[in-house]
């Protein structure tokens, strides 16, 4: 759809008309109905040429209060606008708009608010009490979102990590997921985090969206979440193995496709082998787990 350059690439003028082009029809077509599609578009040109978008910037603050745009689409628009930093250059009345998305009592709206909120120095304090209420809800999902959200956030006070660590506890076990790796990004002791991970990988699998959930969105659970951070997290040599490939022989098909890639990252060819002739894996996963120990024996091929 997109006519981008490679991230860290310069355009050539024919490129950057093209992708210009393709910037304005997104938003276009966003402004005219709340479209997934388009969403998509401008989360490419944001990761490609984010300087570009960051033009458009009025142009999106204008559709946070366009009745068409569904709470999914506005949290996806105050996501772009944290993405290519449009708080600093935004005017009085665009930060009201946010500022007011912010008291909107909708559990995605208000943290993608405040995340913006948290990008611009004078607005700082009130985006991180924003996530902080959220931190402290009684709803889990709350907790949850302003977890994820908080870990996207380049630093936090003292007090916020505190947070962050006590929610290493919580009774939810996708609150512990995010928390646990809130808190490790933002220098929280490591080992804490590893070990709540592991023990996520263990718990009830349950669907655990960041956003408010569109029809074409995987149901991605809370242990596949855990298996994608622990490939960044755990120290080489104390990986949880054994409960990866557990999960790599289990019957949700994004578990399985997550722990075979968590299994290749950690190079464990000899659990992958074990996988492949296990008759009691589908023989679509035993193929690509027999893929997998060829790619890391022949890394070259």
């Amino acid at each position: 759809m997109l006519a981008a350059a490679s991230p860290g690439q310069g355009e050539e003028p024919a490129s950057l008309d093209n992708l210009r082009r393709d910037c304005e029809r997104a938003i276009a077509e966003l402004a005219a109905d709340s479209d997934h599609a388009s969403i998509i578009a401008l989360k490419e040109i944001a990761k490609s040429n984010p300087e570009l978008l960051r033009e458009h910037s009025d142009e999106l603050f204008d559709l946070l209060l366009n009745v068409r745009q569904s709470n999914r689409s506005k949290c996806e628009i105050l996501l772009l606008l944290s993405q290519i930093d449009a708080a600093h250059h935004a005017t009085p009345d665009q930060i009201k708009t946010v500022r007011g998305k912010a008291q909107s009592e909708d559990t995605f709206l208000d943290a993608y608010a405040g995340l913006l909120l948290c990008h611009r120095a004078d607005t700082y304090a009130v985006g991180m009490e924003v996530l902080t209420r959220q931190l402290s809800s009684d709803i889990p999902q709350a907790r949850w979102v302003a977890a994820w959200v908080v870990g996207s956030i380049p630093e936090v006070p003292e007090d916020v990590l505190q947070l962050l660590e006590d929610r290493l506890e919580d009774a939810d076990v996708t609150v512990r997921t995010y928390a646990a790796e809130a808190y490790a990004k933002h220098g929280g002791d490591a080992s804490k985090a590893t070990a709540v991970l592991n023990s996520v990988l263990r718990s009830p699998g349950q669907a655990c969206y960041v956003l408010p959930p569109h029809v074409s969105d995987f149901d991605l659970s809370n242990r596949a979440i855990a298996m994608g951070i622990l490939t960044k997290l755990c120290p080489a040599g104390q990986e949880p193995i054994s409960d990866v490939a557990a999960l790599a022989r289990s019957s949700d098909a994004q578990e399985q496709s997550v722990a075979l890639q968590t299994l290749t990252k950690w190079k464990r060819a000899e659990e992958l082998e074990s996988i492949s002739k296990d008759e009691s894996v589908s023989p679509f996963y035993r193929h690509i787990a027999r893929r997998l120990v060829d790619d890391i024996n022949t890394p070259n091929r």
